[in-house]
């Protein structure tokens, strides 16, 4: 396609053009209709002199401004001279999803970077009714650049991801509500190694009344900037900005009012939901452009909503200012020359353009104003080894409210949160806080205030240095007493200051608000300080104040925490000091001391005598096993202390006696499996008594214990039995049986167990030898009935290693040898209820007992009692007989453990006391087989299930030969 232009002396600039050639003052570069949307400028060198470049690459090119429109990429190119702007997308009304490239360009004369940009100043029609402007999606990218024309803040050198402006002259509209809506919502700015000389902006979202007619109908004015994200990642830290770096800011801004009455303006301002994320950079400061000389600090900024009004004549009945939901990230390195906020609300605010006797008279501007900054987040994150440290010099907020001329004010400042990690803040930290413009304090108009500053956090960890103070909450009481009192609508609650680890606080003072506790309206503020050891200036204001001291090492005459200046007043918080972990508290080397000093103040002294302490004993590690209990106290003078009690065993230590339950259950297990219908064999068939038979039983299984104290026990292994069965009485005396067997047995299994403080793994073998005499009933009013009675003894072997869960003192244990015995007695009935079925009912009492020992375990003699174990057992096995040679069968048991109590001490201390006592339900599915009728060899195969006390399943399989 061959293209046309109004002018042939233009050049020709397409897509992908490479060129070097110089173009004259006041060029423009025409890409709509050669680029075709897209345009890519590689290695040019534009040469302005003194006058504005524009490239335009939209359906719009304007000779006032300097524009590159669409999607636009500037790559190796030189702009020699002058000043230029560059700009994605070039409106009135709407400009979305532009997107601009900037890379590696040399600028010597760049002005300004716009995504897009919406400029109307303008008188409106009197028969229009509002002004709606969008610039939504727009991107601006910048990468290995240098902006070397700017001096810092807007004027010169700023990039904004969109520009959205709109400034209305001279409303006349008189039959219904003028509107002026401004939004700039969804757009992105990302910078990489480069250098920005002014102001950077994810979104700028700008609404203004500078002049409404007499008798026009009152005027809205909206400005959203919303969900707009800033990012700038630096390698090296030559990458510099100078002035802010914003997410996202509205802003309201009203000049003159030539109307005929008050309240004629109203509006509201949202800045919700930005994010800005800054690796690797300095954000400096630049020189005043008031010609003060003063240097104004770079700031970060998530989201800001401002009211401006700059003529005293304005009124405005009500207006709203949103900035919640925002995000900042400050990490790697970054230095910021100001502050860093999450979210910023201004109400009211008067700037420098206000008349002397105006600010003195103390004028009303605003009659009512509901501002929030709520849910924003804010992270300082460093590394405190690195040679570049993550620093703010300023101060960092999570949410902020600033007001001057309001005379009513809604404020709410609700679960912001800070985090600074590893990082140095030479300011102060606060999650919220509602203040006034640092100039104005003396002539503050504010009648009424309902504020609401609750649930916000600043959590320091990880070796981060400050230099400040920090208030969970802060509201400003410079007011005028008659003006507004600390007893209106003010609530304080629930702000939390979160100290991890080992940080550097030895400036800070902390706050948990800077109202003092008896103010009525300030409860449930919290400071928690977990595994922290230094100094402080002080702590005040806070209703409750926590010590964990999990991972710390008490040294005498040296106070965990230090408070260097004023006077400490605890006595109207609750005081808790303790440790979270498992483990207990550490000493660092030798004897324990008799008192340890806990919270100390070394200037003035420490006051807590009214104080409620949550806790009143601290556990101290003694030895590896052995604790000794603190209690904790006010020495009434200047500190809290932990003075020696008593000593005690540690907690978990009765893992040991656990584990010996899990070998009690193994040993019980295979009692039952031992004695369970094995002469069954002393019957042939064809009725006729075999002199005796041997048998051999095998049982796999997988069993769990739940012990009284809720222990987990787990044992999994296998049991082996050899026994030789014979008839004791006379052969030919068939309507009894008088029947013995003597069996060997053998086991082993390995052993878990695990208590709420630790956990531990072994084995356990065991082999012995039992004996069975058995009386059985075949005629008579008795038929059916028996009485078995056994008895077995031999050793078992146990090795358990434990180590404390969360501890870092390693694991210990035990391996020893004991003595078992056991002996019971079972009586049952076999009811023949049929000719092909039959009903097994038995009772049984079995006693169990494992012997103890004393063993050293990681230096401290432990005596390990007996288990002993007494069980009661009642069952029903219900049999199908009508074949022959294959009798299957079902079982349903009830069992209930009386004792199997685990007992010991340690360096003659009582360890806890556990013990598996309870009831446990069996049920049970087998099949007995003969290969034929008359053959000496049964087969009998069964699986059993467990649950309640006991839980698992066991499978057996028993072969037998009659000879």
């Amino acid at each position: 396609m061959k293209i046309k232009y109004p002018n042939p002396d233009r050049p020709f600039i397409g897509k992908g053009f490479s060129t070097t050639k110089n173009f004259s003052p006041r060029h423009n570069l025409v890409s709509s209709l050669v680029c075709l949307s897209v345009c890519s400028f590689t290695s040019g060198v534009v040469s302005a002199e003194n006058d504005p470049v524009n490239l335009c690459a939209g359906d719009r090119c304007v000779s006032s401004y300097n524009v590159l429109t669409d999607l636009a990429e500037i790559s190796g190119g030189n702009v020699a001279a002058g000043h230029i702007e560059v700009t994605g997308g070039f409106s009135d009304l709407t400009a979305n999803g532009n997107t601009v490239t900037l890379d590696s360009f040399d600028d010597s004369a760049l002005k300004h970077v716009f995504g897009a940009r919406i400029s109307n100043k303008r008188t409106p029609d009197s028969n229009t009714a509002h002004t709606y402007a969008t610039a939504n999606g727009n991107t601006v990218r910048i990468s290995s650049m240098e902006f070397t024309s700017g001096n810092g803040g807007d004027s010169n050198g700023a990039v904004y991801g969109a520009f959205n402006w709109v400034s209305e002259n001279g409303i006349s509209v008189v039959d219904v509500p003028y509107e002026v809506i401004t939004r700039a919502i969804g757009n992105k700015v990302y910078i990489e190694d480069s250098s920005i000389a002014g102001n950077v902006y994810g979104a700028m979202s700008y609404a203004s009344i500078l002049r409404i007619e007499p008798g026009a109908t009152k005027a809205l004015s909206h400005a959203f900037a919303d969900d707009n994200h800033l990012s700038l990642t630096g390698t090296a830290l030559e990458n510099k900005t100078q002035g802010m770096l914003i997410g996202g800011k509205s802003w309201l801004y009203t000049a003159k009012d030539h109307g005929s009455g008050d309240d004629i303006v109203t509006g509201f301002a949202t800045a919700k939901g930005n994010t800005v994320s800054v690796s690797g950079y300095q954000v400096e400061g630049y020189p005043s452009h008031n010609g003060s000389g003063s240097l104004v600090p770079g700031t970060v900024i998530g989201g800001w909503a401002r009211l401006n009004i700059n003529d005293g004549s304005v009124r405005y009945p009500s207006v709203t200012a949103n900035a919640d939901n925002n995000q900042v990230e400050v990490k790697d390195g970054t230095s910021v020359a100001g502050d860093v906020k999450g979210g910023t609300a201004e109400v009211g605010y008067r700037n420098e353009y206000l008349s002397p006797n105006e600010k003195a008279n103390g004028k009303v501007y605003v009659t009512e104003a509901l501002a929030t900054a709520s849910g924003n987040q804010v992270w300082v994150i460093g590394d405190s080894q690195a040679s570049d440290q993550t620093k703010v010099v300023g101060s960092v907020y999570g949410g902020h409210v600033i007001t001057s001329s309001a005379q009513k004010i809604y404020a709410t400042l609700q679960e912001n949160i800070v985090t600074i990690d590893g990082a140095s803040v030479g300011g102060s930290i606060y999650g919220a806080v509602f203040g006034l413009p640092e100039s104005e304090t003396e002539n503050i108009v504010l009648t009424e205030a309902t504020l609401n500053l609750s649930g916000n956090t600043v959590l320091i960890q990880n070796e981060a240095t400050i230099d400040g103070n920090v208030y969970g909450a802060y509201v400003q009481t410079q007011f005028d007493s008659a003006k507004i009192a600390e007893t209106q609508n003010v609530q304080v609650t629930d702000n939390t200051v979160l100290v991890r680890g080992n940080i550097h606080l030895d400036n800070a003072e902390l706050y948990g608000s800077n109202l003092s506790v008896d103010h009525g309206n300030q409860s449930g503020n919290q400071l928690e300080m977990t595994g922290y050891s230094g100094s402080m200036k002080n702590i005040t204001n806070f209703n409750g104040v926590s010590l964990d001291l999990n991972g710390l090492a008490l040294k005498e005459n040296e106070a965990v925490v230090t408070l260097t200046e004023g006077q400490t007043d605890l006595s109207a918080t609750a005081v808790n000091i303790f440790t979270s972990s498992t483990d207990r508290i550490v000493t660092a080397t030798g004897d324990l001391a008799q008192r340890y000093e806990l919270i100390a103040n070394t200037d003035t002294g420490l006051s807590a005598d009214e104080s409620t302490f949550v806790n009143r004993t601290l556990t101290v590690a003694k030895s590896y096993s052995v604790d000794a209990v603190y209690n904790i106290v006010y020495d009434n003078e200047n500190s809290i202390d932990a003075v020696s009690s008593h000593n005690k065993a540690r907690q978990g230590t009765d893992i040991f006696t656990e584990g010996r339950l899990a070998v009690s259950g193994l040993l019980t297990s295979g009692a039952d499996f031992a004695l369970d219908r094995k002469l069954d064999c002393s019957i042939n068939k064809d009725g006729t008594i075999p002199e005796r038979c041997v048998y051999v039983d095998m049982q796999a299984e997988k069993l769990r214990y739940k012990t009284k104290n809720d222990a987990r026990l787990r044992t999994t292994g296998s049991h082996l039995v050899l026994g030789l069965k014979g008839k004791l009485n006379d052969r030919e005396d068939i309507d009894k049986d008088i029947n013995g067997a003597v069996y060997f047995e053998a086991g082993r299994a390995n052993l878990r167990a695990t208590n709420d403080w630790a956990k531990g793994e072994g084995d356990s073998e065991y082999y012995g030898l039992g004996l069975i005499g058995e009386y059985r009933q075949h005629e008579g009013s008795m038929k059916g009935s028996y009485i078995q009675l056994h008895g077995r003894i031999g050793q078992v072997s146990n090795d358990l290693n434990a180590a404390f869960i969360g501890a870092g003192d390693g694991s210990a244990g035990y391996d020893e040898t004991s003595t078992y015995w056991g002996y019971g007695v079972e009586i049952g009935y076999r009811w023949v209820t049929s000719e092909s079925t039959r009903l097994d009912l038995a009772a049984r009492y079995r006693s169990l007992t494992v012997e103890g020992f004393d063993s050293t375990i990681a230096g401290d003699r432990y005596e390990i009692d007996d288990v002993e174990s007494r069980r009661t057992h009642l069952g029903a096995r219900f049999n199908y007989v009508g074949h022959k040679n294959v009798v299957p069968y079902v079982g349903l048991a009830w069992e209930y453990e009386f004792g199997a109590k685990a007992n010991g001490h340690v360096a003659g201390l009582a360890l806890a006391e556990d013990s598996l006592k309870g009831s446990t339900g069996v049920g049970e599915i087998g099949v007995k087989v003969s290969p034929s009728e008359g053959s000496p060899w049964t087969i009998d195969g069964s699986l059993k299930g467990y649950f309640g006390r006991t839980e698992g399943v066991a499978a057996s399989l028993y072969v037998s030969y009659l000879f």
